[in-house]
């Protein structure tokens, strides 16, 4: 008996048959109410028989209360999603009870709910999906929700829970870019989304009449872990790393660089230079 409460946690069931990832319930004829409330927890493999979550209160000759409130979570593996079973001999017992509450929450199947001389229930409130929720890399165990994924900024509006994720960055974010922050579904938490692109500078260039066959130009961006891309001429933009070092022909050129951030934001103003290549001269 008692309570348990459980945030920011990730539960891997691996390909394990018959296993939960959360259980209340009391196989021995205990009468004390056994509680979960799980916030922001991610449940995920599992094979035959496995469960996410389990609530049980099937005691012949006990009145037994089991409960599990989920909220902004993902069960994302397990054969069943959400299971509940609750049964005695009935009267003059009062009803053993198996409630799961679950609100905000992702899972990808219809609950399962057994009553035989109990109560068995599965409350589904507001906010809950069933959806992709698009892991950074579920093949790798990288279970952080990667961009664009449906579970950003769709967990509990409600003030609470843990004010930091899994990794101990802020809980509560704009992931999504709208404006407004909102907690995410499942253990991580996704920054607020960079909408600002960056700005390219070049720190260095050649002149801009040159006698050399290959110049060279250096560049920088306003933000850290930028990327580049790179045209001389009308060709097509290619990925570049400074110093970059490019051959001329003899002829007018126009050299363009553009600054990509870590959010894949790319300057709209790409710096350009012009650089004019003579013939050498011949004593």
């Amino acid at each position: 008996g008692g309570t348990v409460n459980l945030d920011d946690a990730v539960i891997d069931l691996g390909s394990s048959t018959n296993s939960s990832g959360l259980t209340a319930a009391n196989p021995n004829p205990g009468e004390a109410p056994k509680t979960i409330n799980a916030n922001h927890v991610t449940i995920v493999g599992g094979s035959t028989g496995s469960v996410g979550v389990r609530v049980s209160s099937t005691w012949a000759t006990k009145t037994q209360a089991s409960t599990v409130s989920l909220t902004s979570s993902i069960i994302r593996g397990p054969a069943t999603s959400l299971f509940a079973e609750a049964r005695n001999n009935g009267s003059p017992l009062a009803n053993s009870t198996a409630t799961i509450n679950v609100a905000y929450s992702d899972y990808d199947n219809i609950s399962a709910a057994v009553e035989s001389g109990g109560v068995a229930k599965v409350v589904r409130g507001a906010g809950n999906v069933d959806v992709d929720p698009r892991f950074v890399s579920a093949a790798t165990g990288d279970y952080p929700l990667a961009a664009g994924s449906p579970g950003v900024d769709k967990g509990s509006p409600a003030a609470g829970g843990p004010t930091t994720d899994r990794d101990g960055h802020a809980r509560v974010t704009d992931g999504d870019g709208n404006g407004t922050k909102v907690a995410d579904m499942g253990a991580y938490e996704r920054p607020t989304l960079d909408r600002t692109p960056p700005n390219t500078r070049l720190t260095a260039h050649p002149a801009h009449k040159v006698r050399t066959a290959t110049v060279r130009f250096v560049f920088a961006s306003t933000e850290p872990h930028s990327t580049f891309r790179c045209k001389l001429d009308k060709r097509a933009y290619k990925t570049c790393t400074a110093p970059h070092r490019i051959s001329i022909g003899i002829g007018k050129h126009t050299f363009s660089v553009k600054a990509v951030d870590a959010s894949g934001n790319i300057d709209p103003s790409a710096v350009t230079w012009k650089v004019q290549r003579l013939k050498k001269r011949h004593r």
